[in-house]
């Protein structure tokens, strides 16, 4: 047993929010895919939770600033 904690170091990288898109197909229709765009928070030590998706890249970008945190948006390619 050991009495050592151990703390984030300090190069992680900060609590941000990620956007990202993919397609996800229709279980009702064959061949038929439906962009989505989905809304992440990546907290420091790199665990996510989705809390938005929907499908629109405008709806994505309206929902991330809500979380007032850096955005990393993936679809663009950059910072938001």
């Amino acid at each position: 047993m050991s009495n050592v904690v151990n703390f984030p170091r300090n190069d992680s990288p900060p609590r941000h929010i990620l956007i990202e898109t993919g397609w996800v197909e229709s279980q009702q229709g064959a061949g038929i895919g439906i962009r989505k765009y989905f809304v992440s928070v990546v907290e420091q030590d790199g665990g996510t939770t989705c809390v938005w998706d929907g499908t629109t890249h405008k709806d994505a970008l309206d929902a991330a600033h809500l979380w007032e945190l850096p955005i990393a948006d993936m679809v663009i390619g950059g910072a938001a």
